[in-house]
């Protein structure tokens, strides 16, 4: 049905919803680790040609491609397929990264309005007490935020959210708010009101997660280039010894 041009206008109505409900499926396979040999489904593939082959996790993920084309975002199906993003989809331990690559494409390619009709159905999820929606919503929570209209929603309070996770004991949770902070500091007037919190992020300059500190300098980086006046010299004043620290032990790592 999905794949019927007809039903187009329908699939992009419904489009928030199927997408979180597909996506969500993908996640419960692969976190069930399926066997690559066992098959599900097949797929013809025209006269002379063999029929394709679909495993649990590719059958998952053919139906998030179903979707995106039945609802006609074809740049959205390339910008995922030129980033890795099925890959990433794919894998239990880099999942949430193929969300927000997902949410990226669309972030380029969709209007606003699309945007935040997604971005209203993940609220609900955001704090979820299954740890399958939890990630998902906040991935994609996170990075909805790179999308200006988004970042500046006056009906809520677009940095709550990201404050609570980055003191969360769960690594991927932190690295999402950390992610969220970084997108927020992108857009006019942000980052001087994100000012506040260097103090905090400083702090994970100190992380044994290499990918959190990273994201921690993305963000003081965001801050810090968009802020305005003499209140840059005093923010990198700030960071400058945690962050030649930083480097001092990237280098002696890699020595």
């Amino acid at each position: 049905m999905l794949s019927v041009p007809g039903c187009r206008d329908a699939v992009q109505e419904l489009y928030p919803r199927l997408l979180l409900a597909v996506l969500s499926h993908v996640q419960r396979v692969i976190e069930q680790n399926p066997l690559e040999n066992m098959v599900v489904y097949r797929k013809e593939c025209g006269q002379g040609h063999r029929p394709k082959a679909f495993d649990p996790s590719s059958c998952a993920l053919e139906a998030v491609k179903t979707l995106l084309s039945g609802a006609g975002y074809f740049e959205v199906l390339d910008y995922v397929e030129e980033h890795r993003g099925w890959d990433l989809l794919s894998s239990p331990s880099e999942y949430y990264c193929g969300i927000m690559e997902i949410t990226s494409a669309m972030v380029k390619h969709f209007k606003p309005l699309h945007l935040h009709r997604i971005f209203n159905k993940l609220i609900p999820l955001l704090n979820s007490e299954n740890e399958h929606d939890k990630i998902m919503s906040r991935a994609f929570y996170a990075q909805l935020l790179w999308h200006r209209s988004v970042a500046q929603s006056l009906e809520l309070d677009v940095l709550a959210p990201l404050k609570k996770w980055i003191q969360e004991p769960n690594p991927i949770m932190r690295l999402l708010g950390l992610r969220g902070i970084s997108n927020l500091a992108l857009h006019p007037g942000k980052a001087t009101h994100l000012r506040n919190h260097l103090p905090v992020l400083r702090e994970f300059l100190k992380e044994k997660e290499e990918r959190i500190a990273e994201q921690a300098v993305k963000a003081l980086r965001n801050i810090i280039y968009y802020m305005e006046g003499e209140e840059v010299k005093v923010a990198f004043c700030h960071i400058v010894r945690p962050l030649w620290q930083l480097i001092t032990d990237v280098r002696q790592y890699h020595e």
